[in-house]
């Protein structure tokens, strides 16, 4: 069948399920669903068929009931804000967007709150906030970024595994639509994870190649207090040596703690109408039961960062200033894109500790 008569069956068949309105063969829409942050383009012949943003899981379910029937690829996207490139599609199909899905009960008698997909991670951590909960995952994209994207990669963002845990630790169960179209639930409502074999791992940092998460049960984890730090070094290796006796002098990781290098911490202060630091830049945030006990972890931070002879290294005590540093971090990517031609270049890197910082010019990835 040629492309154009499949793409015009699957799009008659999918209106009918989802809507006319939420069924898109628009090529920038189709372009759109198909690229991120990751910089790679996008070919022609890897677009997919049509674009589908369901609402609830019986729709999800009826799509892959069909796709599974004709034998059609299915691909799930949620913001893309992603830096691995894993859920780009690599063939024509079927593109699910789950942005519909934004629904959330908040169980607090029972320890948990379900979320559906959609909703993005600022605005989980906001309402949480509210009700003194904390939702233990706060990527550089959190004003944007989905929490069924979340999931699926099982990304926390800023070494905050290393204080508390993967997002995965505090997800008790997730809803899912199998490829089958089969509807199963996983894990438990109880206040303890499962033992032995648990199906929720299999769908969390599984990058939806499993099935489409619908719903995601978080443990509800008490919000506690925080104390925030900042270190200017002249050089990344410099920050790298810091990092690596953070852990080698068993100071307690922060809670959060990213870097930025000369050229990004310049154009990130910039954006923010703040005098540009004289050097690569790392921010960190003490995380404990009560304020001192946040303060004394961010302290001790503080005096490993003061071992490497760093050119500055505060705390910062106002909430305004801390909020505008951090605020600069967040909206940092597409300022880089202007910067770069509309390209963004990102680096995660990760050493194991033994490596992390000894050969010259070796630039950290704190977050």
């Amino acid at each position: 069948m040629e492309k154009d008569s499949k793409e015009q069956e699957i799009t008659s068949f999918l209106r009918g399920i989802v809507g006319k309105d939420n069924v898109s063969v628009s090529v920038f829409e189709k372009i759109k669903q198909s690229v991120d942050a990751f910089p790679y383009h996008v070919t022609m012949a890897h677009l997919p068929y049509t674009v589908a943003l369901p609402e609830n899981k019986e729709q999800i379910s009826q799509v892959l009931k069909y796709a599974n029937r004709e034998r059609i690829p299915v691909f799930v996207r949620g913001s893309g804000t992603q830096l691995a490139g894993s859920s780009r599609p690599h063939r024509p199909g079927i593109m699910i967007n789950t942005s519909r899905m934004r629904k959330y009960e908040l169980f607090e008698d029972y320890g948990y709150i379900e979320c559906e997909p959609g909703l993005h991670n600022r605005e989980v951590i906001d309402l949480l906030a509210e009700r003194g909960w904390f939702l233990p995952q706060l990527v550089g994209s959190a004003l944007i970024a989905s929490l069924g994207g979340l999931a699926s990669n099982n990304t926390s963002g800023h070494v905050i595994d290393a204080a508390i845990g993967k997002v995965g630790d505090y997800i008790h169960g997730v809803e899912v639509v199998l490829p089958t179209g089969e509807i199963i639930e996983t894990g438990t409502k109880g206040m303890r994870r499962p033992a032995g074999t648990d199906l929720t791992k299999y769908f969390v940092g599984g990058d939806g190649l499993l099935g489409v998460i619908t719903k995601i049960r978080y443990r509800l984890v008490p919000l506690g207090k925080q104390a925030y730090g900042i270190a200017i070094f002249k050089d990344l290796k410099r920050i790298a040596r810091s990092v690596k006796r953070m852990y080698t002098e068993k100071v307690p990781p922060p809670l959060f703690m990213e870097f930025m290098d000369h050229k990004v911490s310049t154009i990130a202060y910039s954006v923010k109408n703040m005098e540009p630091p004289p050097g690569p830049v790392i921010f960190f945030v003490g995380y404990g039961e009560d304020e001192d006990i946040a303060r004394k972890k961010m302290s001790l931070v503080l005096e490993v960062f003061k071992g490497e002879k760093p050119v500055e290294a505060y705390q910062v005590t106002d909430q305004a200033e801390w909020r505008k540093l951090w605020s600069a971090r967040e909206v940092i990517a597409p300022y880089l894109m202007k910067a770069n031609e509309g390209i963004l270049v990102g680096a995660e890197l990760v050493a194991n500790l033994a490596q992390t910082g000894m050969k010259e010019g070796f630039p950290f990835g704190g977050g």
